[in-house]
């Protein structure tokens, strides 16, 4: 994902008292190119709180994993987050639209993400 010409890569990006993990902006001068603005949001699930192990949690599809409670409402939260930090990237930088990825990792093994996209219509 790191291309320092294409993109402006922030971590801990500052956004009305939050913070976001990740975002990648197109710089300006690249916006000739098809390139998304991006924002990555991340949750972690650990093994003990699921009461699980690794080989379990491997086994599971992704449906089995978001049918946790734990994790589907971690989902919930990155994706709630993301979104709000969408609409205050998009005024900061002028941009019609921006790729929001809510992901939570499970244990070290497993992640389970979603793709939203702000402002595009």
């Amino acid at each position: 994902l790191f291309n320092d010409r294409l993109y402006m890569m922030i971590s801990e990006t500052e956004v009305n008292h939050g913070y976001i993990d990740l975002s990648l902006i197109v710089r300006p001068d690249m916006r000739r190119f098809q390139a998304l603005d991006l924002i990555l949001e991340f949750k972690y699930v650990g093994l003990k709180e699921l009461d699980s192990s690794g080989v379990d949690v491997k086994a599971k599809s992704r449906e089995e994993l978001l049918a946790l409670p734990l994790i589907r409402n971690q989902l919930e939260a990155a994706k709630q987050q993301a979104k709000r930090y969408a609409t205050n990237l998009k005024a900061r930088y002028q941009l019609k639209a921006i790729t929001c990825f809510a992901v939570v990792a499970v244990g070290l093994e497993r992640i389970v993400f979603e793709r939203l996209v702000e402002g595009e219509g």
